[in-house]
């Protein structure tokens, strides 16, 4: 089997939901050529929607090395750094002035935005996303980042106005249901999250953000049993996901295994040394 057959292997995976075969069919496209740009493209795609910031950016990397034009990593690299949370480094890198299109640039004004938020620049951040809608074109991921802003900054209804013009133009959208249960779970709300969250996994049972997610707020509730099983899953189905440390640090330490606690906080504080829930 070449290397592109493997590829295409990949992609109807891709098409058909099955994300961790179309992961191994672009591993094995590296076996047979390590210098398939469209196999690391792919593969840094799959990771950034995983969560995993590191391996993506490593992909993103070698597929330059092997001459993968900068407009084809733009994007996908300042999403990786984003979840990373380098947020200087995306601010520094993904300049929207040198972007080659329009929906990059949107994408990358959107990016800004979050890093802004993160950074706690609100005003740079709102001003980012109303920028990016206002350019226009797919902008949902923009009016999310300002439901996002809203929460930040304690406006829950602004927040829900926001939510709901983007799912009245898509009713499916997953991460718009998504912040809905976040709303509801900031709102102590946990029975109705954990039941969104459990919706969400109905309809796409690969969703890592929702396990990721209900996972916490079942140990929140010290419902571990629950919690152990979905921390399990997500373990299998994404074995590389930052987030994984943190939760087996939090299961440790309700069941008050305090030393095997304070080894997985220090592990997750390798990839993520300024995460302020690891550290506290």
């Amino acid at each position: 089997t070449t290397d592109i057959e493997y590829v295409n292997r990949a992609k109807e995976y891709i098409g058909a939901g099955n994300i961790r075969a179309s992961v191994i069919e672009l591993k094995n496209a590296l076996q047979e050529n390590s210098r398939n740009i469209e196999a690391r493209l792919l593969l840094a795609s799959l990771y950034i929607d995983a969560g995993d910031g590191v391996a993506a950016e490593k992909e993103l990397n070698r597929a330059q090395e092997f001459g993968a034009k900068q407009d084809a990593i733009f994007v996908l690299k300042s999403r990786s750094l984003l979840l990373q949370q380098k947020y200087d480094e995306l601010l520094t890198y993904g300049n929207p002035a040198l972007a080659s299109n329009e929906a990059d640039r949107v994408s990358l004004l959107t990016l800004r935005g979050y890093a802004y938020l993160k950074l706690q620049m609100f005003e740079e951040s709102k001003q980012a996303f109303n920028k990016a809608i206002e350019i226009g074109g797919d902008v949902a991921y923009a009016q999310r980042g300002l439901a996002s802003l809203a929460i930040a900054q304690g406006n829950v209804l602004e927040a829900n106005e926001w939510l709901d013009h983007v799912l009245q133009e898509d009713p499916d959208d997953r991460q718009a249901w998504e912040m809905v249960c976040d709303l509801a779970f900031m709102q102590q709300n946990t029975s109705d999250a954990i039941a969104a969250y459990s919706k969400a996994l109905e309809q796409n049972g690969e969703n890592i953000s929702a396990l990721s997610k209900r996972t916490t707020i079942r140990i929140y509730v010290n419902d571990l049993d629950s919690a152990k099983k979905d921390f399990a899953l997500l373990q299998r189905l994404a074995p590389q996901n930052p987030n994984l440390p943190y939760l087996d640090g939090l299961i440790s330490f309700r069941q008050q295994k305090y030393q095997e606690a304070q080894n997985a906080f220090e592990n997750a504080l390798v990839s993520r040394p300024g995460d302020l829930r690891v550290l506290f």
